[in-house]
């Protein structure tokens, strides 16, 4: 970590500190109105310039500090309102040596050696029997934790409640950036199997590691001008069920399960844009709401196919290589291209003009050609072994020039 350089941005911050106490209001006693930018932290409160200074200073020590994965951006705020508020308070004549002594713990702190933790998150949406299943950095078990709070429902207090839980092993400077940086790569992992493991739309698996609601449900009464009594029904979006182990292994053994546990292990370009669509993918499958899991699936099938580089005719792009990445001969290209240029003519009505009504159909239609896309890539032999996107790039643009490769 470039110590050195966070260091330097905390000084070129405190020294821009005014004295301490309440500006002069001179004789201008009137009420004044709070206008601008607040920044709170404790008792630390900063306004306008200085609290926009202090945001972008802690996105520039955070760049930094985030490199090695040690610190989240919580942690490293704590941290740099401490020592700013330690300067805020100090009387001017001691001003120089309270930041002389502020920027010398901060470095301090950052150069402590990180501590590997052992972490344990619930796991919601799956049986019992998911325990001994490993996937990617996480590990299932099952095991009787006692709670010293009650949740009403779920846990008794000082109640052994049986739990299926992700564990995983991170390295961070203390225990709530270890948690915190846990929890990411938990919901990464839940995210990818609940692309992988997805069945009806929207899907009735969803993996989730904080307790909550996730299928709503509502009543209706109805009466007709001819009935004597309202009919009262209920009404689910959705029926959830639980991923058994044996679901999960189907699935994981159909849908390229294995390379994709592969690739959460992997930190190079390809896994990352693999993996990174399988996440978008896997909040689309669980999204209940038709057109938001419309442009899910398509955000999925964008950046997996076409990247970060493509500026211009996207929509052309993207159905010239879906159709030669899943099209098997000329005639099936042409359909591939025909019905995507149909969906993301759709997906350009709902970011731009608001459009939520999408037919069932097309939901299905722009599923099927993301999910077949990531199984493809986790699957077929041309990619078995890619491990950038420059790979990825090149093995479009010859399909482009004519090249044939084996996808079995």
């Amino acid at each position: 970590m470039k110590v050195d350089r966070i260091k330097h941005i905390f000084l070129e911050f405190v020294r821009r500190l005014p004295a301490p106490g309440m500006p002069d209001l001179g004789t201008n006693t009137e009420p004044q109105m709070l206008t601008g930018t607040m920044l709170i932290r404790g008792n630390l409160i900063v306004r306008d310039d200085l609290a926009r200074g202090y945001l972008e200073a802690l996105e520039e020590m955070y760049d930094i500090a985030s490199a090695d994965e040690t610190w989240n951006k919580d942690a490293i705020d704590d941290l740099f309102a401490k020592q700013v508020l330690a300067v805020a308070t100090a009387s001017t004549d001691q001003r120089p040596a309270v930041i002389a002594e502020a920027a010398k713990e901060f470095a301090a702190r950052l150069n402590e050696v990180p501590t590997a933790w052992q972490i344990d998150l619930s796991v919601f949406g799956a049986n019992f029997d998911l325990s001994g299943l490993s996937f990617g950095r996480i590990a299932f078990i099952a095991d009787n934790i006692r709670a010293p709070y009650s949740v009403p429902g779920l846990i008794e207090p000082n109640v052994d409640t049986a739990f299926l839980l992700a564990r995983l092993s991170v390295q961070a400077i203390n225990r709530k950036t270890a948690v915190e940086k846990a929890s990411e790569i938990v919901d990464q992992h839940l995210d990818v199997l609940n692309a992988i493991c997805a069945d009806l739309i929207p899907s009735r698996t969803h993996l989730f590691h904080v307790g909550a609601s996730v299928r709503r449900f509502g009543i209706s009464r109805s009466a007709a001008a001819t009935e004597s009594e309202p009919e009262v029904r209920l009404h689910t979006e959705s029926n959830a069920v639980l991923l058994s182990r044996a679901d999960c292994d189907a699935f994981l053994k159909k849908r390229g399960g294995a390379k994709a546990s592969e690739l959460l292990l992997t930190s190079n370009s390809f896994a990352g844009r693999v993996v990174s669509a399988l996440e978008t993918a896997g909040e689309a499958c669980i999204e209940l709401k038709t057109h938001r899991a419309f442009l899910l699936h398509a955000i999925a099938l964008e950046s997996v196919v076409l990247g970060r580089q493509t500026q211009s005719e996207i929509g052309y792009q993207l159905s010239a290589r879906l159709a030669h990445l899943l099209g098997v001969d000329l005639d099936s290209r042409r359909n591939v291209a025909k019905t995507v240029t149909k969906l993301y003519g759709l997906r350009s009505k709902i970011v731009h003009t608001g459009e939520t009504e999408i037919a069932t159909s097309d939901l299905e239609m722009i599923r099927y050609l993301c999910m077949n896309t990531l199984y493809a890539l986790l699957s077929l032999k041309p990619f078995a072994n890619m491990t950038s996107v420059d790979e990825l790039e090149q093995w479009f643009k010859d399909r482009m020039l004519g090249a044939v490769d084996d996808l079995s």
